[in-house]
């Protein structure tokens, strides 16, 4: 149970290095039942939260649409405070594993149900690019209302050839550039693997309230930018044999486990 119970925090990964920009850990779940998920996932993480006296984990959940497939998702400030907050919690295991235990209200067989139904099958590390994302900038004047409806993502996977990140990142800048030149403003992240990123060397979020308000908005953009001849001009220059999308997925994001 220990075990697993260090698996469920889902921070396998240490990268030892210095580094200022935030990191991302992804972890990739498939379950047959969301609930027990949901019960124990917000038991565990309450637990954590009391015994370490963290007051956000910065942890969202979100269920790729129209499959069994969940994605956590969990936030640092830099490598350094990944590792650091790994290993608090690492030391404080035992008490954490007794607050769980000592909760109140768990329904008979949660435990069994969860471990019958959850399979953990993979986690990465990414490492947030700010001059490739519209984020935070985008969304400093709404409300903390106005942002928590916003529970889509669109999500695309780049490969980059060899020695060709720096070209990309300055491409996507570059388009992203234009965009804001005509106007055109929507939520974006970008961020580039550090470690388990697969075939995928970048992962670009595009943030909106649901998947028929992304697609619509994707029409506007396109109208907007066709309608511009520097933006033809710019990205019929633009030399993109060296990366393509190579995945691209919808995830929606589960509210109710947020901490």
């Amino acid at each position: 149970m220990k075990k697993l119970l260090l698996t469920f925090v889902t921070l396998f990964l240490f990268v030892f290095t210095s580094h200022s920009q935030m990191i991302m850990v992804v972890s990739e779940i498939e379950t047959t039942d969301v609930s027990a998920y949901e019960d124990i996932l917000n038991r565990w993480m309450s637990s954590l939260k009391k015994v370490t006296e963290t007051e956000s984990a910065q942890m969202r959940v979100h269920q790729v649409d129209g499959s069994r497939e969940l994605i956590a998702t969990r936030f640092y400030g830099s490598l350094q405070e990944m590792a650091d907050t790994r290993k608090n919690e690492k030391e404080k295991e035992e008490q954490i594993a007794e607050e769980f235990r000592s909760m109140p209200g768990q329904l008979e067989g949660s435990w069994d149900q969860f471990l019958s139904s959850t399979d953990f099958k993979n986690s990465s590390v990414w490492e947030f690019v700010s001059e490739g994302s519209t984020l935070p900038r985008s969304w400093e004047s709404m409300t903390q209302e106005e942002r928590d409806q916003l529970l889509y993502r669109r999500v695309q996977y780049f490969s980059v050839d060899l020695m060709q990140g720096d070209a990309f990142e300055a491409w996507w800048k570059k388009a992203s550039e234009a965009d804001a030149k005509l106007g055109i403003n929507y939520h974006v992240a970008m961020f580039k693997s550090v470690f388990g990123g697969n075939d995928a060397d970048y992962m670009i979020i595009l943030i909106d309230k649901t998947r028929f308000d992304y697609y619509n908005h994707w029409e506007d953009r396109m109208k907007t930018r066709m309608a511009s001849e520097e933006f033809k001009t710019l990205m019929s220059g633009s030399d993109n044999s060296k990366w393509s999308v190579i995945k691209e997925s919808n995830w929606i994001r589960l509210p109710k486990m947020t901490h």
